[in-house]
């Protein structure tokens, strides 16, 4: 049956796209978002760069802010790594405590944020 659908999954990580797609970021209790843009996203990970700076393991809440209030969604994460280069722009790699909600996804998908062609492997 494989065959006759001519069926390829996908991995699950996907690249950002050029368009830039800003994402808030909070420690959780904090009330203060910060701003971070997607470098990519799967429904187990998020990479941002250009993010405040966290430690590994610290607890945070990512939100992507959409005007439809049923896609407006904060998700807990936990920081896996971060680096910073000689700028001072700050790279996070996060595990998702809830799987990102197929809607979201696909909405991103839908609004060009994030690319279909070449989903990258993913490592969570």
């Amino acid at each position: 049956m494989t065959a006759f659908w001519n069926y390829e999954p996908r991995r699950p990580r996907h690249s950002a796209t050029e368009r830039v797609t800003r994402v808030q970021v909070r420690a959780r209790g904090a009330t203060e978002w910060r701003e971070a843009q997607l470098a990519d996203l799967s429904r187990h990970g998020v990479r941002l760069i250009h993010a405040p700076k966290f430690s590994v393991d610290d607890q945070i809440e990512l939100h992507f802010p959409f005007d439809e209030t049923w896609l407006d969604k904060i998700i807990p994460a936990t920081v896996r790594w971060n680096s910073d280069d000689a700028c001072g722009d700050v790279t996070l790699a996060c595990h998702c405590d809830v799987p990102v909600d197929w809607e979201l996804l696909g909405e991103l998908i839908l609004l060009g944020a994030l690319d279909t062609c070449d989903p990258q492997p993913s490592e969570s």
